[in-house]
C-alpha cells in the first residue's frame, strides 16, 4: 500500500505501548450507570395549590431549562407549596458549564416570577447513593456520642477520598427535651399552646438591633432575653397579676426521639457509618482507598469505641469480575489453541496473537480516551468482538497466504459492516431498554471498527515482516478424495435444488413459523379458527410461536450477580414505625440462624415500608439453600403475623398476602399534553377497570410515588348550628390544636450542643377520633362539642402534578389477584382499549411492569429494520438485489436455532438472549459474504463455467476459513456456559448464540445457494 512493514509495525507498537500505559485510567465497574449526571433545582411557594405552583413557576423554568445544551431529560413535579426540575444530562456534559448555564438561566429569569417564590437551589448528582461500604460502631458511651466523634473526625476525611459520594449515619438515637404541659390547667388559665410557643421564641431571641457609638468606635447591639440556662423560669404569661413560668404548668423529660427510620446491617442495632460510592468511578479503587482509611481512623479510636467492616459490595464485585476476567482468558486460550491445531503452525499463532493484542491495546487507549466505563456488559463486548476480531484476521491471513494480494479488504469491510450495523440498531430502543446495552455495543463497535485498518495495514505487514513466508495448509484441506466425492454431491445439490427451491423455501417457513399469533383478536372472524386459535397458531407458528411462548418467563429486570432474597413487609393504616421495627426485628432473629447468609441489611422506612435483603457468598449461591431458605422464609412469615409480607427473588415463585393499598400489584402510566383531560382519562380508566372483579383497589398516584394520595381529616362546619351556639370558631381552633399539640418549637443549648425542645400536651395521647367528635371544649364558657356544630371526614389530598420532557404524566396504580399471565393478559387487553377507544392523538398510556411484554411488536419489529438495514448495505456493497436476497434467506433459519433452544427448554431469555439475537442477525450474513465475494471473482475468471460449478468452487475455496470462524465463535462464548442457567446474562447469551451460530451453517448450505446460482446456467465461449 506504499508503506514500508516496518513503519506500519512500529507504528501499532506505538499505539499498543500508549494503550499499555492507559490501563490504570480504566473506569472498572460492575454494572453500567443507572443514568445519565442530573441536576435538580428546588423551589418553595407558601400557600400555594399544586395547580398554582405549575402554572406560575414551574413551566416556566421548564421553558427556559430545557435550552441548556447536553439536556436529554427534564422531569418536573409540582406539590402544594414547593416544586421540583430534575434535569438528566448526557454523558460527556461539561458538569461545570452546565451548572453555570442553569444558574444564568435562573438568575435572568427569577425577577419576573411570583414575590413569594424563594430562589432555587440547585443541587448536582452523577449518580445514585446505593450504600457501598458500611462500619458497625459499637462503644460504652451513647449513640449520640459516637455519631457527634463520626462526624468531627471521621466523615470529613472519607469525604475528601475521590469517588465518595456521601457518608450518612444510621442507628442514632438522639434526645430531646419534652415539654408536656398541663392541658386542662392551662385552659383555665387562658394558655394555649402558641402562647408556650411564642414565648419559647422570645426567650431564646438573640438577634441584631441596631448599632451604638462608644469611644469613637461602633458597635452592634444584640437582644438577648432571659437566662437561657433555666428554662423552668421561663416566663409564659401574666394571668391576674401573676407572672406564669413554664414550670408552673409543665413538666421537663429528657427523651429518646423516636427515629423517622431504621437501618440494620446482620440485625446489630448500632451506629452504622454507610459510604456511598458514585456509580461512574472505579467501585474497586475507591472502596480499597476507603478500608486503607479506615484502616487508620480505627487505630485511633478512643477508647471504649470500636469499629468494623460490616458490609462491603466491592468483595462480591471484585469476585465477580475476576471470574469474568478468568472465563475471558479461557476464551482466548481456547481461540488460540484452536488457531494452533487448525493450522499446525507457531507462526501462524503468533501472527493472530499479535494481531489480537494490537487491536485491543489499540482499543484500550480509546476506552480510557473516551472514559468509557469497563464492566459486565462491556467485558461481555470485548469477549466478543474479540471472537469476530479473530475471524476476521483468519480471513485476513487465508486470503494474503494464498494470493499475496488485499482484495479480500472488499469482503472483510462489508462482513464487519454488516455486525455493526445490527448492533447499531439497538439505540432505537426507548431509553430503559437500551441502557445496558449501549456500551455493549460501543466496545464491540470500536474493536470491529480498529480491526479494518488491522487487516488492511498491520496483518499484510507483519507477514511480509516475517523471515519465512508461512505456507498455507490447514487442516481442512482440500485436495483428498473424500472432499472432492463431498463437492461432487454438494454440486447435484446445488443444480437439481435451482428447479425445485420451493421444497427448501416451504421447510424454511415450516421451520421458522407463520406468526398468526400476532394477529389481534378483533381481527379474526372466522369462528372455527377463533375457537381453536391456540391449537392453530401453535402448529402455524412452529419454532417462532415456542419463543413467543417462552417470552413469558424471561425477566428483563435482572441484574447479573450472586442471588438475593428480598423481604418486604407493611403493615395497615394506624400502626406506627416502632410496631414496624418491632416485627422486623422478629424475622431478623429468625435468619440469623442461618450461618450460610453472608449479609442481611434491613431498612425500615415507616409503619407501611420495610425490607430486608439476604445476600448469600459466591458458593452458596450456587446451592439448593437460596431456594430453600425463601421457601423456610415465606412459611415463617405466613406464621408470625402482624403484617404483610412479600418474599421474592431467588426463584420465579413468589409469595405476597399484602393487602395494603400502598402495596399496588400492577400500574399504567398516562401522559398527555393536557393535564385537565388527562385526569378524566385516569378517571375513566379507574372506572373501567375497578368493573373487572379482580381489581379490588385502583386509584391515580403521581408518577414514580411509592405512596398513594395522603389523606387527612377534615373539619366541616354548620354555619347555622355555630351561629344557635354562639361559638367563634378561632377560639375552638386554637383550644383544638393545644390539645392535640405534640411539635417541636426550637432548640435548647445543653452542654454547648443544641438539643431539640418539643412542646407536648398532657391531653396528646388519650385523645381519640372518638373524642374530638363528641368531647366538649370550655369555648368563652360555652361547652360545645364537634358533633353539635359540624362534623369531621377523612379525605383524599389532590396528588402532585408531574411532567417528563414537557409531557404531563400520572400513574392508575390497582391490586389484581391472580397469577402474572392473567394479570398480564388484563394490561394487555385494557391497554388496546384505551388506545383504540379512548384516547385522542396527543395521550398514551403505558404498562411499566410488564414493559417488555407489552412491546414485544417494537422487538420483532426492530428485527426487521435491522434485516432492511443489512439488505441495504449488502445491495450496495454487490451493486446487486439478487444476492443480498440470497444472503438474507439466511438469517430467519439460523433464528430457528435460537427459537428452539428457549421455546424447548426452561431457559430464561433475558438481556443476554437479546444480544444475542442481535448478533445472530450480524454474524450469519458473513460467511454469505464470503462466498458470494468470491463467487463473484471467480465469474470474472472463468467465463465459461456453470453458475453452479462456480458456487461450489466458491464454496471449496472459503469454507475452510468459514469453518474456523464459526467455530471460533462458538469456542470463545462456550465457557460462559459453564454456570448454568442461573446465570444472568451470561448463559442466555451463550446459549443464543451458540444455537444461532450452529444453525447458520445449516442455512449457508442448503439455503445460500438457493438465489445464488442461476437457475438456468449459461455457459461462456
Amino acid at each position: 500500500m506504499g508503506i514500508p512493514p516496518i513503519s506500519v509495525i512500529l507504528i501499532m507498537a506505538i499505539i499498543s505501548v500508549i494503550g499499555i500505559a492507559l490501563i490504570p485510567r480504566l473506569n472498572i465497574q460492575y454494572l453500567p450507570e443507572s443514568g445519565g449526571r442530573s441536576v435538580s433545582i428546588s423551589y418553595e411557594m407558601r400557600k400555594s395549590t399544586a395547580d398554582e405552583m405549575e402554572a406560575e413557576v414551574t413551566s416556566r423554568l421548564e421553558k427556559v431549562l430545557s435550552c441548556i445544551s447536553g439536556v436529554n431529560d427534564i422531569y418536573s413535579v409540582s406539590k402544594n407549596g414547593s416544586g421540583r426540575i430534575k434535569l438528566k444530562f448526557d454523558r460527556g456534559t461539561d458538569m461545570d458549564a452546565a451548572r453555570l448555564q442553569i444558574s444564568s438561566a435562573i438568575r435572568s429569569l427569577y425577577p419576573s416570577l411570583p414575590d413569594d417564590v424563594t430562589y432555587p437551589r440547585i443541587s448536582s448528582s452523577s449518580s445514585d447513593k446505593s450504600v457501598s461500604l458500611s462500619y458497625i460502631f459499637k462503644g460504652g458511651v451513647s449513640s449520640e456520642e459516637i455519631s457527634t466523634y463520626i462526624e468531627d473526625r471521621i466523615t470529613p476525611a472519607l469525604s475528601a477520598v475521590e469517588g465518595v459520594n456521601a457518608v450518612t449515619l444510621s442507628g442514632v438515637v438522639p434526645h430531646r427535651m419534652t415539654v408536656t404541659f398541663d392541658a386542662l390547667q392551662a385552659r383555665t388559665l387562658g394558655i394555649s399552646a402558641a402562647d408556650i410557643a411564642a414565648a419559647f421564641d422570645a426567650w431564646m431571641t438573640d438577634m441584631p438591633i441596631g448599632n451604638v457609638v462608644s469611644d469613637n468606635e461602633l458597635l452592634p447591639v444584640r437582644l438577648s432575653i432571659g437566662l437561657k440556662e433555666r428554662m423552668d423560669r421561663m416566663p409564659v404569661a401574666t394571668v391576674s397579676g401573676r407572672i406564669y413560668h413554664l414550670s408552673d404548668i409543665a413538666t421537663f423529660s429528657f427523651d429518646e426521639v423516636t427515629p423517622d427510620s431504621y437501618f440494620r446491617v446482620n440485625g446489630l442495632n448500632a451506629v452504622t457509618m454507610n459510604i456511598a460510592v458514585v456509580s461512574d468511578v472505579n467501585l474497586l479503587r475507591t472502596a480499597s482507598s476507603v478500608r486503607n482509611r479506615m484502616t487508620d481512623v480505627i487505630s485511633a479510636l478512643p477508647q471504649g469505641i470500636s469499629a468494623h467492616l460490616a458490609y462491603d459490595s466491592s468483595e462480591m464485585v471484585n469476585k465477580e469480575l475476576s471470574k469474568i476476567y478468568f472465563r475471558t482468558c479461557l476464551c482466548i486460550a481456547l481461540l488460540l489453541l484452536f488457531v494452533l491445531l487448525s493450522y499446525r503452525s507457531w507462526k501462524y499463532l503468533l501472527t493472530i496473537v499479535i494481531t489480537l493484542a494490537v487491536n485491543v491495546l489499540s482499543a484500550v487507549a480509546i476506552y480510557a480516551v473516551s472514559g468509557l466505563p469497563i464492566h459486565i456488559y462491556t467485558l461481555a463486548g470485548i469477549t466478543v468482538s474479540m471472537g469476530i476480531i479473530i475471524d476476521a484476521s483468519i480471513i485476513t491471513v487465508d486470503h494474503y497466504i494464498r494470493y499475496g494480494d488485499r482484495r479480500y479488504f472488499s469482503e472483510l469491510l462489508p462482513a464487519v459492516g454488516t455486525t455493526i450495523a445490527a448492533l447499531l440498531s439497538v439505540l432505537m430502543l426507548p431509553e430503559d431498554v437500551k441502557l445496558n446495552y449501549t456500551d455493549f455495543i460501543r466496545v464491540i463497535v470500536i474493536n470491529l471498527t480498529l480491526s479494518l485498518p488491522v487487516s488492511l495495514f498491520f496483518i499484510p505487514a507483519l507477514l511480509d515482516f516475517l523471515p519465512e513466508r508461512m505456507k498455507y495448509r490447514p487442516v481442512f484441506v482440500s485436495g483428498c478424495k473424500p472432499l472432492k466425492k463431498r463437492d461432487t454431491i454438494y454440486l447435484k445439490y446445488v443444480t437439481g435444488i435451482q428447479s425445485h427451491r420451493w421444497i427448501v423455501l416451504l421447510v424454511c417457513l415450516l421451520s421458522f413459523g407463520i406468526p398468526t399469533f400476532l394477529i389481534p383478536d378483533e381481527v379474526v372472524k372466522w369462528r372455527f379458527y377463533a375457537n381453536n386459535r391456540e391449537t392453530i397458531d401453535g402448529v402455524l407458528g412452529s419454532s417462532f410461536a415456542l419463543f413467543n411462548r417462552a417470552l413469558e418467563r424471561s425477566d428483563f429486570s435482572k441484574n447479573p450477580g450472586n442471588k438475593k432474597l428480598y423481604i418486604s413487609s407493611g403493615m395497615s393504616d394506624g400502626c406506627t414505625i416502632e410496631q414496624m421495627n418491632d416485627i422486623v426485628r422478629e424475622m431478623e432473629n429468625y435468619l440469623s440462624q442461618f450461618d450460610d447468609i453472608k449479609v442481611f441489611i434491613s431498612e425500615v422506612n415507616g409503619p407501611d415500608d420495610a425490607e430486608i435483603i439476604v445476600e448469600f457468598s459466591d458458593d452458596v449461591s450456587r446451592t439448593p439453600f437460596p431456594a430453600w431458605l425463601q421457601g423456610k422464609v415465606t412459611q415463617y412469615a405466613i406464621k408470625l403475623g402482624g403484617a404483610n409480607w412479600r418474599v421474592f427473588g431467588v426463584t420465579n415463585d413468589s409469595f405476597s398476602n399484602f393487602v395494603n393499598v400502598k402495596m399496588m400489584s400492577g400500574e399504567f402510566t398516562m401522559t398527555g399534553y393536557d393535564y385537565g383531560r388527562l385526569r378524566r382519562y385516569a378517571e375513566h380508566l379507574v372506572d373501567h377497570i375497578s368493573r373487572n372483579p379482580r381489581v379490588s383497589i385502583a386509584q391515580i398516584w403521581t408518577t414514580d410515588s411509592y405512596t398513594p394520595p395522603s389523606s387527612f381529616y377534615a373539619l366541616d362546619f354548620d354555619f347555622d348550628r355555630v351561629s344557635r351556639n354562639n361559638v367563634s370558631l378561632n377560639p375552638y381552633f386554637s383550644t383544638l390544636s393545644s390539645v392535640l399539640t405534640d411539635r417541636s418549637i426550637g432548640r435548647y443549648i445543653i452542654g454547648g450542643r443544641p438539643v431539640e425542645v418539643a412542646l407536648k400536651s398532657s391531653e396528646k395521647g388519650k385523645y381519640e377520633l372518638w373524642d374530638i367528635q363528641n368531647a366538649p371544649l370550655e369555648i368563652d364558657s360555652v361547652s360545645v362539642s364537634l358533633n353539635s356544630i359540624g362534623s369531621i371526614t377523612k379525605k383524599e389530598s389532590g396528588i402532585n402534578i408531574s411532567r417528563h420532557n414537557q409531557n404531563y404524566e400520572m400513574d392508575v396504580k390497582f391490586q389484581f389477584a391472580g397469577s402474572p399471565t392473567m394479570q398480564r393478559k388484563f394490561e394487555e387487553a385494557t391497554l388496546d382499549y384505551m388506545k383504540s377507544s379512548v384516547l385522542p392523538v396527543g395521550f398514551d398510556i403505558s404498562s411499566p411492569s410488564w414493559s417488555f411484554y407489552m412491546d414485544k411488536e417494537t422487538y420483532y419489529f426492530l428485527i426487521l429494520i435491522i434485516v432492511a438495514i443489512l439488505f441495504v448495505i449488502l445491495s450496495i456493497s454487490f451493486e446487486s438485489l439478487r444476492y443480498p436476497a440470497a444472503i438474507i434467506l439466511m438469517i430467519p433459519f439460523a433464528f430457528v436455532g435460537m427459537f428452539l433452544t428457549f421455546g424447548l427448554n426452561e431457559f430464561c431469555f433475558d438481556q443476554g438472549g437479546f444480544a444475542s439475537l442481535i448478533m445472530i442477525a450480524g454474524i450469519t450474513v458473513n460467511p454469505g459474504i464470503y462466498i458470494i465475494t468470491e463467487l463473484k471473482r471467480l465469474k470474472a475468471r472463468f467465463p465459461g463455467k456453470t453458475s453452479a460449478e462456480l458456487y461450489v468452487q466458491a464454496y471449496r475455496n472459503k469454507i475452510t476459513p468459514i469453518l474456523l470462524t464459526l467455530t471460533s465463535t462458538v469456542l470463545g462464548i462456550t465457557p460462559f456456559l459453564f454456570d448454568g442457567p442461573s446465570e444472568v446474562f451470561w448463559f442466555a447469551f451463550s446459549i443464543g448464540t451458540i444455537s444461532g451460530t450452529l444453525f447458520s451453517l445449516l442455512s449457508l448450505l442448503f439455503v445460500l445457494p438457493l438465489y445464488s446460482v442461476d437457475k438456468i446456467s449459461d455457459v461462456g465461449p
